[in-house]
């Protein structure tokens, strides 16, 4: 937010200057379109897919990218959408919420938002491939954790290493 002047109580001017992180934004309005009925997912793409596998728990700027002014944001956001669904109006209904949560928090005027609809799947199948990555995940922390025993075990057979 641009750079203001206040005047205390004792008449003393207080510069004053907002700002907030592109990832902030971006977070805003992750969680904004989270629950939005035919928003399946947000998409980052294929790196940002494989690098999902090794996380715990799922990024909210997945799939979103800021540019943030001091008075305006422009967001772009690649979704997942739920085959059925009317995209124009899931638009429309992403702009309304995102515009209202990003203005409410931050004071900050929504300017420009572009979606591009990276896939189309249906409900059924999204839930089929959510469960899967959770047991792809599971899998990899189980192996991980093996690979992390062994080699503690490894080390503390070696007499050079103390």
């Amino acid at each position: 937010m641009a750079d203001t002047m206040k005047t205390d109580m004792n008449n003393t001017q207080i510069k004053k200057s907002l700002s907030y992180e592109d990832k902030v934004i971006k977070k805003i309005a992750g969680i904004a379109t989270d629950g939005i009925p035919g928003v399946l997912t947000l998409s980052g793409g294929l790196i940002g897919n494989i690098t999902d596998m090794f996380r715990s728990n799922e990024d909210k700027t997945k799939g979103i990218d800021a540019e943030v002014g001091q008075k305006q944001v422009a967001l772009d956001l690649n979704v997942v959408c739920e085959y059925g669904k009317n995209v124009p109006q899931l638009f429309d209904t992403i702009i309304n919420k995102v515009s209202t949560a990003v203005r409410d928090m931050t004071g900050l005027q929504l300017v420009e938002m572009n979606m591009h609809v990276a896939d189309v799947v249906s409900h059924d199948e999204f839930v089929e491939m959510q469960n899967k990555q959770r047991s792809d995940n599971a899998n990899n922390v189980d192996n991980n954790q093996s690979y992390a025993d062994n080699r503690q075990q490894n080390m503390g057979d070696n007499p050079r290493v103390h």
